[in-house]
């Protein structure tokens, strides 16, 4: 945090500092915390910055992992003016479903500048980070060049609306077009995830259940930190054991083509 503090933010644009600051302070920790010596220069850094803090005051965001240690709030966040003002960073919330084996619980939150998703009614994907620029342009210059309507409707001076309409439904034929053309569709990797199954998901979803029972008790519970605990330990046995049983009987059972093609799973091949 001290690092930020020399960092030159920009003003005129939504930001949002977040992240474990381990750091006590009355701003946002239950009434019984102590108070960090740096918290306030921290505090005051922000405020002269235009920062204001998003976390309501209390909601533990770390829970006590032994009867000596107190739940606290030290994962924070902190929008400016303009992200405030614009409402930028939506739906923050304190989420115990995705902390998955960390200590920590999760926080969530939705970024939101205004942009609206284009419904994609094809449903097709496409993986543009190997194209080169010069080979779509060809592509879309030819499929243009096969709709000698579409050129014709450009050189309307007047158009009327029933024109500008047919000429808006050729050109976006025109771009998908030169986009199936001289793009590959993008898939999701089979090979992802291989190893993960439902023994996994399960204790995903067993963690995330004592995860949320924890919260809502508020105060620390021996018996179910130490359920956390041991699941947690044993989700990372368990994961490290279903990588290397998938890995083994995926060499041992590979031909020479399909070994040579492994370094391609990552890439999305």
């Amino acid at each position: 945090m001290v690092q930020i503090c020399n960092i030159n933010i920009p003003t005129d644009r939504p930001v949002i500092i977040t992240g474990d600051f381990n750091l006590h302070h009355p701003l946002w920790s239950p009434a019984e915390s102590t108070t960090d010596p740096l918290a306030q220069p921290i505090i005051d850094w922000l405020l002269d910055q235009g920062f204001s803090l998003m976390n309501e005051k209390g909601a533990i965001t770390h829970p006590a992992r032994h009867s000596n240690e107190h739940p606290s709030v030290i994962d924070l966040s902190f929008v400016n003016g303009p992200a405030a003002m614009a409402d930028t960073f939506q739906d923050w919330a304190i989420n115990t479903n995705i902390a998955g084996c960390s200590d920590h619980y999760g926080i969530h939150f939705t970024i939101d500048q205004g942009r609206k998703e284009i419904n994609n009614a094809f449903g097709i994907k496409y993986s543009l980070k190997n194209i080169k620029p010069e080979d779509w342009t060809s592509a879309f210059n030819k499929a243009t060049s096969e709709c000698p309507d579409l050129m014709t409707l450009a050189q309307i001076e007047n158009p009327t609306h029933a024109d500008l309409d047919k000429y808006t439904e050729l050109l976006t034929d025109s771009l998908q077009a030169a986009t199936a053309s001289s793009v590959q569709e993008w898939k999701a990797s089979p090979q992802t995830k291989p190893w993960w199954d439902e023994d996994l998901s399960n204790l995903a979803k067993f963690i995330a259940e004592n995860r949320m029972l924890q919260e809502e008790l508020g105060t620390y519970d021996p018996t179910i930190q130490s359920s956390i605990k041991r699941s947690r330990n044993f989700f990372k046995k368990l994961c490290q054991y279903k990588k290397r049983d998938w890995a083994n009987s995926k060499l041992q059972n590979a031909t020479t083509d399909e070994i040579w093609k492994f370094p391609n799973w990552s890439k999305g091949i």
